[in-house]
């Protein structure tokens, strides 16, 4: 009887979600939250009744999702270890290495090899363990064989561009975190890995009664990268293009 209940529950307040605006709280990594909020949130407007967005790291935005803090999660963890998840994928992107264009104009960088000799004199700027991004690219320059070096330690891509920009270090980020500071892409260079490593993105939510607007959001997000974001990184570097595929 109490089943019946909460499924009775259930397919109210999904019937409520579909015919009135509800009040949504959206919760966004750093990443998605400089790259698509704006133009989303702007979008939710006329979709929800109230709204309220907040922006941290993967970590803090997969703990909000999980303590019911927030309705709908943009970020790169599924949560897929986590029961009664749900995630739609919209976007992977590959690691590249950063370095300063000051450096790539004074030699050629073509394998591997002259990357090491290259880099050998500068630090490598990563993110701190708190990070998502952490073991990914801790995976990727620990599997390349670098020399131990000294390291810079920091916890924005704001930080991490700039530093990189003045020639003070290099690192390994994906395209949309080098987007987040544009302004910042003419003083840097990026290069391929010589193994896969990706990034993938979600759309991530918990209760059934929000389908319906996750998928609004999904869609709404794809178009926000085809009209808006991919046409202006087509006019400021387009090389980028090519490590960012959109599901």
């Amino acid at each position: 009887m109490i089943l019946e209940q909460l499924d009775d529950l259930t397919r109210s307040i999904q019937f409520s979600l579909e015919n009135e605006k509800p009040d949504l709280r959206l919760g966004a990594s750093d990443c998605m939250s400089a790259c698509v909020c704006p133009s989303l949130i702007d979008y939710l407007l006329n979709e929800t009744e109230n709204i309220s967005a907040c922006t941290g790291s993967t970590p803090k935005v997969t703990d909000l999702l999980k303590h019911r803090a927030v309705d709908i999660g943009l970020s790169s963890d599924s949560i897929e270890d986590v029961p009664h998840f749900q995630a739609l994928h919209f976007l992977t992107e590959r690691f590249l290495f950063v370095l300063p264009r000051s450096l790539t104009k004074q030699r050629k960088i073509s394998c591997n090899q002259d990357l090491v000799a290259a880099v050998e004199s500068l630090p490598y700027l990563r993110f701190g363990k708190e990070t998502f991004d952490f073991v990914q690219s801790e995976r990727i320059y620990r599997s390349l064989h670098f020399i131990d070096q000294r390291r810079i330690e920091v916890d924005t891509n704001f930080t991490m561009m700039e530093l990189v920009a003045r020639g003070k270090g290099w690192t390994i980020l994906p395209p949309l975190s080098l987007w987040m500071v544009n302004r910042k892409l003419e003083d840097v260079d990026f290069l391929p890995l010589s193994i896969e490593a990706t990034r993938q993105y979600f759309v991530v939510y918990q209760e059934q009664a929000f389908t319906v607007l996750a998928n609004k959001i999904l869609k709404k997000t794809r178009k926000i990268f085809e009209k808006e974001i991919f046409p202006e990184m087509k006019k400021v570097r387009p090389e980028l293009l090519q490590f960012i595929e959109l599901e």
